[in-house]
């Protein structure tokens, strides 16, 4: 009887198991893009930590320690604190003191698009300390804006974060998201779609969507309604003698866009003319009229 060893193997082509790898579902796919954007916001929270800083000054014979404040935000926070200070008129720490500067230092984080922050404070010895829990810096990301009737986008934008952006200054790399600001911004918006015809434009509110990384994506909705033109100019109770050169001012706007600006605009020329002919008080009012085909008659 032979051992298995000896028996001779048959001879071939040896083939490696070979398996086709599963398809991932959408719940894994998820699953995998949570667990990114858990880790990025965890990467933003430590590099803050690591950027967090205790910082610590004298004003009015009061001392105040700041603690958890990151260097960018340390200098603006001492001079908001000096000048409260400087108002309270103030000379020994106090409980009200505290609270009030925890308050005014919060609100100086909200306007730089920290929305989450919080300070906490409490005395040491004669010390004030004012202790932040900074978060995630939010910033305006994508902005979209469904309903748009064809003007600029970029310009629309501009709109949008123009009241942030004279705040901070223009050469600021990031606007901060700021939500007031933002909705003083869709305000800018609505005005300048009006002043491309859109007499019966409406805007919705912002939506705003917060990103792990820090992005606030914005999305305002516009209903932009019909766009207007400047229909036929009437002049009533017009002295003749001017007739003719008041014709030729407001003839000028016809078949224009719509624009409020620029009807004002007509109307202090009229006006102007009128009192520089020798009516003084002359006094010159526009009465809007619509007409067909989108045409609004003066």
């Amino acid at each position: 009887m032979k051992r298995s060893a000896d028996i001779p193997k048959e001879r071939g082509h040896s083939c490696p198991l070979q398996t086709t790898p599963r398809p991932r579902t959408a719940w894994q796919r998820s699953a995998d893009k949570s667990v990114r954007a858990l880790l990025l916001l965890l990467l933003v929270f430590l590099a803050a930590l690591l950027h967090a800083e205790d910082h610590t000054f004298t004003h009015n014979e009061i001392a105040i320690q700041l603690r958890g404040v990151n260097a960018e935000m340390t200098k603006p926070l001492e001079e908001i604190i000096k000048e409260q200070l400087d108002q309270s008129a103030d000379t020994t720490a106090s409980s009200a003191l505290a609270d009030d500067l925890a308050f005014f230092v919060r609100k100086h984080y909200q306007s730089q698009g920290y929305l989450s922050a919080a300070v906490a404070w409490f005395l040491e010895d004669k010390d004030i300390v004012l202790t932040a829990t900074e978060g995630v810096q939010q910033h305006v990301g994508t902005t979209t804006f469904p309903g748009n009737p064809g003007l600029d986008e970029k310009e629309l934008h501009r709109y949008l974060v123009r009241p942030t952006r004279e705040r901070i200054g223009r050469t600021a790399k990031d606007t901060p998201y700021v939500e007031k600001e933002i909705a003083a911004g869709v305000d800018l918006v609505h005005r300048y779609i009006l002043s491309h015809g859109y007499v019966d434009c409406e805007v919705s509110p912002p939506v705003a969507a917060n990103q792990s990384d820090g992005a606030t994506d914005i999305t305002v909705a516009i209903r932009p309604g019909d766009q207007w033109k400047v229909g036929t100019i009437e002049l009533q109770e017009c002295p003749a003698t001017v007739e003719k050169t008041l014709q030729q001012i407001v003839k000028v706007l016809e078949e224009q866009t719509l624009n409020e600006a620029r009807v004002e605009n007509m109307r202090r020329q009229v006006e102007g003319e009128l009192q520089t002919r020798g009516w003084f008080v002359a006094k010159v009012t526009t009465i809007e009229a619509r007409a067909p085909n989108n045409h609004m008659n003066l």
